[in-house]
């Protein structure tokens, strides 16, 4: 598939921790910009979510894939031109911006935790320091706006996404 300038992708288990409540609040602050979301994962706020966004009059764009096998995802990710990880908490190593990243697309998500290990902010993706639905918008819509931008951050995380691979990890286990 070829990816498409407009498509967001969120790839998450669908709790309130993971933050797509505040991704739907930040996206109907700029529904004047031409995007699309997909919801990738399911979990207890799946309903919740799919309420908000008829609520925000964001349902016609706005798909919820429910769960996915690993090839499905990967599609998405190939269709993806933003992969957003809007988690709210910190957590200790999410895979969504490692798997992002080895596809090339940059990332938009909130600072703090095991996030800025693998988000290098303006290089590999957005880092977003304030955890509100202006400030996740704002950083969306300027990634959507510049597609050299977008284009130069997803070369970058392609790059930076080797020092993930699993033998980089055991080498510097061992070398530790």
């Amino acid at each position: 598939p070829q990816t498409e300038p407009d498509l967001l992708l969120v790839a998450s288990r669908l709790v309130k921790a993971k933050g797509v409540h505040l991704l739907l609040r930040a996206l109907a602050t700029i529904a004047d910009a031409p995007w699309r979301l997909v919801v990738a994962g399911t979990g207890p706020e799946f309903s919740a979510l799919q309420n908000l966004a008829h609520e925000l009059a964001l349902r016609e764009r706005v798909r919820f894939t429910g769960e996915l096998t690993p090839r499905e995802l990967d599609a998405w990710y190939a269709r993806a031109a933003i992969v957003v990880s809007p988690v709210l908490r910190p957590e200790p190593f999410g895979l969504v911006g490692i798997e992002a990243m080895v596809r090339g697309r940059p990332v938009v998500a909130f600072a703090g935790g095991a996030t800025e290990e693998w988000l290098t902010d303006g290089e590999t993706g957005i880092a977003v320091r304030e955890h509100s639905h202006a400030a996740l918008a704002g950083a969306i819509a300027s990634l959507m706006r510049d597609a050299i931008r977008r284009g130069r951050m997803g070369a970058g995380a392609l790059a930076r996404s080797g020092a993930f691979a699993p033998e980089k990890f055991v080498e510097r286990l061992v070398l530790s």
